[in-house]
């Protein structure tokens, strides 16, 4: 039968908070920007408003960049070009959060 190592004492530094090492595994494996991501899609309608969160839908985010369907090229145009800065705004005031660096709208199923 193996035997565990015994453990040492003297580790060479001092304790760390559990929760900073969390922080840090997370932030390793992404885990913020899903959370980011999946928070945007409960609260769409809230940040965006009806008339436009009826005409969206919100897909994902990956590497910063919140991807969403649009209806059609009238809104797509629209939210592309007068709209974007004003919703990244509103997302991080709503959600507290900085992940979502850009939008990119695009047709797709609503």
């Amino acid at each position: 039968m193996a035997r565990l190592p015994k453990y040492k004492k003297d580790r060479g530094g001092e304790p760390v908070l559990i929760g900073k090492c969390m922080k840090v595994a997370l932030d390793k494996l992404g885990v913020e920007e899903k959370f980011a991501g999946s928070r945007v899609l409960v609260k769409w309608e809230d940040i965006v408003g009806k008339n436009i969160s009826d005409n969206t839908k919100p897909v994902g985010v990956t590497d910063g960049v919140l991807t969403v369907n649009v209806a059609n090229s009238v809104w797509l145009m629209e939210l592309s070009r007068f709209y974007k800065n004003e919703i990244l705004k509103k997302i991080k005031y709503e959600l507290k959060d900085s992940s979502i660096k850009d939008i990119f709208f695009k047709l797709g199923e609503i």
